[in-house]
C-alpha cells in the first residue's frame, strides 16, 4: 500500500495541503555522523523525490500555488550543520528551502560556533533558501507580557530588514502562539506563520511535521502520510503522556530551554 494514497477518514483540508517539514540538527547534537547526517537525509530527499513529491518554493507555498504532491522543507535555528551539510545536500537537487533564524543568536559571536551568522545568513539567500525569521531571543511568545512579545516580534522583524533579509514568513518559538501573537505578526507584515504539529486552517496557523533527518522509509511515508495527524492525534489520546517524547529541538538540549542560555541582551 502506497502511504502517501488517500487515506480513509482524511478530510478535505488535509488532503489539499502542502506537507511542510520541519528539521532543526540533522546531526541531532552530533550524535550523528556528519556523513551519515548527509547520506540519511539526501536519501530522504531522493525518497520523496522518487514518489512523485515536489520540493517546492516559498513563493509557491505564499501564492497558494502548492498541492497535495508537493513538500515545503524547512529548517529552525539556522544551526551551523544546516549550512555545512544539510544545504549542500539540498542545492544537489536543487530544492529550495526555508530557514528560520533568531534574531539575537545570529548576531553574537560567542554563538557563532552553533548558530549561522549574518553573513551566513545572506549567503544562504544567494543560494535559494529564503532566510526568514524565529522571532528575537526564541522565548515562548504567548507566555511572555503583551508588551514583551510585541518587541519580540517588531525588533527581530526589524533586524532582518536591516541585515538585508526581508520577512513575510514567521515561525513561533516552540510553536506556541495565540490570538495576540497573530495580531503582531500582521502589524509586522507577515503572511504566513508556522508552528509545530498542532495549527488550524488559516496561513498564521501552518502546521509542520517534525522530522529529524534519520527516518528510514516506512517511518517517512507515515509523517508523510496524508492521515499523519489523525494518526498522531489519536496516539495521543490513546498513550498516557509520560510515554510520549517531548517534541524539543536538540539544540536545547545543549543551550537551554529558554535563550540557548545566552545572556538576553539587546541587538
Amino acid at each position: 500500500m502506497d502511504v502517501l494514497s488517500e487515506a480513509p477518514g482524511a478530510t478535505l483540508s488535509q488532503l489539499l495541503a502542502p506537507k511542510v517539514l520541519l528539521y532543526h540538527d540533522i546531526t541531532q547534537g552530533g550524535r550523528v555522523d556528519a556523513r551519515d547526517a548527509r547520506r540519511r537525509f539526501s536519501a530522504q530527499l531522493d525518497w520523496m523525490g522518487a514518489r512523485g513529491l515536489r520540493l517546492a518554493s516559498l513563493d509557491d507555498w505564499i501564492e497558494g500555488r502548492l498541492g497535495p504532491r508537493d513538500v515545503v522543507v524547512t529548517f529552525d535555528d539556522a544551526l551551523r550543520s544546516f549550512l555545512e551539510i544539510a544545504l549542500p545536500a539540498l542545492e544537489e537537487r536543487r530544492a529550495p528551502s526555508v530557514l528560520f533564524a533568531v534574531a539575537q543568536f545570529s548576531g553574537r559571536p560567542d554563538a557563532a560556533r552553533v548558530f549561522l551568522t549574518w553573513d551566513e545568513l545572506r549567503d544562504c539567500r544567494a543560494r535559494s533558501v529564503h532566510v526568514a525569521c524565529h522571532a528575537r531571543t526564541h522565548v515562548p511568545l504567548d507566555e511572555v507580557p503583551a508588551d514583551r512579545m510585541r518587541q519580540e516580534v517588531s525588533a527581530s522583524t526589524r533586524r532582518f530588514v536591516e541585515e538585508g533579509l526581508p520577512q513575510v514568513v514567521f515561525a513561533y518559538p516552540f510553536g506556541r502562539y495565540n490570538d495576540g501573537v497573530k495580531a503582531a505578526l500582521i502589524e509586522n507584515g507577515y503572511r504566513v506563520a508556522v508552528t509545530v504539529m498542532k495549527g488550524g486552517a488559516d496561513r498564521l496557523e501552518v502546521r509542520r511535521r517534525l522530522l529529524t533527518g534519520s527516518e528510514g522509509p516506512a517511518a517517512l511515508g507515515l509523517m508523510l502520510s496524508d492521515s499523519f495527524f489523525g494518526i498522531r492525534e489519536g496516539a495521543r489520546r490513546l498513550v498516557p503522556r509520560r510515554f510520549l517524547k517531548q517534541e524539543q529541538p536538540i539544540a536545547f538540549e545543549r543551550w537551554g530551554a529558554h535563550g540557548f542560555g545566552l545572556p538576553d541582551t539587546e541587538d
